[in-house]
């Protein structure tokens, strides 16, 4: 299971790709974004036959949501042998001084707990 891996030329899409060469029998690509997801899913299923690719757009910082993510898989396939939590967000484009602490707790909740 990997999170954060919309990107078209991010460390998750690159890593689905290692994971799938390399034998996974199953990879969920994930981020809060899902621009991209259906295009990697494509392009991993067309490159690497034998890989279920899933999907899922979900705030890697909520934790229910990852929780019911770890879940699904669980009850899909038994068990979850690596997840990758690669998700990460700057934050809001101010200074330090002028970040309310609500703002810094979603960054952190992203960028730590994620």
């Amino acid at each position: 299971m990997l999170e954060g891996t919309n990107s078209p030329i991010g460390i998750g899409r690159a890593t689905a790709h290692q994971y799938a060469r390399h034998g996974a029998k199953a990879i969920y690509i994930c981020d809060f974004a899902d621009s991209h997801l259906d295009v990697h899913k494509r392009e991993i299923e067309s490159l690497y036959p034998g890989v279920n690719v899933h999907t899922r757009q979900f705030d890697a910082g909520d934790e229910e949501e990852v929780k019911k993510l770890v879940d699904d898989v669980i009850e899909t396939y038994g068990r979850l042998d690596i997840m990758f939590a690669n998700a990460g967000i700057v934050g809001a484009p101010k200074l330090f001084t002028e970040v309310s602490g609500e703002e810094f707790m979603q960054t952190m909740d992203t960028n730590a707990k994620g």
